[in-house]
């Protein structure tokens, strides 16, 4: 949900945006798409060479295997603040909400 939020959003501020999945959603998340009637984001495994926002987490464990070759812009997140670092300054919205 984290993703379609954020690509909405960056899309109504004239930056292109598309929200993708690591996996397969869970079923509660299919359940939150079958009730939007949002599509379900596409499913990309690789993102190297790529501009990237990552949501929901913030350690290099948990994204894709060659996501250290992408360019990270930004994070947004609310759990704990993780492993991930860049060579660029990037944005970061770390915020205890719904955790």
């Amino acid at each position: 949900c984290t993703a379609i939020g954020l690509a909405s959003l960056f899309n109504k501020m004239a930056k292109t945006a598309t929200p993708a999945l690591q996996g397969e959603p869970n079923p509660e998340a299919l359940y939150l798409l079958e009730q939007s009637g949002l599509p379900q984001p596409e499913i990309r495994t690789e993102v190297a060479g790529e501009e990237i926002f990552i949501v929901d987490y913030s350690d290099w464990g948990q994204g894709t295997d060659d996501m250290k070759k992408a360019h990270i812009l930004g994070i947004v997140d609310h759990h704990k603040l993780g492993a991930i670092t860049t060579s660029a300054p990037l944005e970061s919205w770390i915020w205890p909400v719904g955790c």
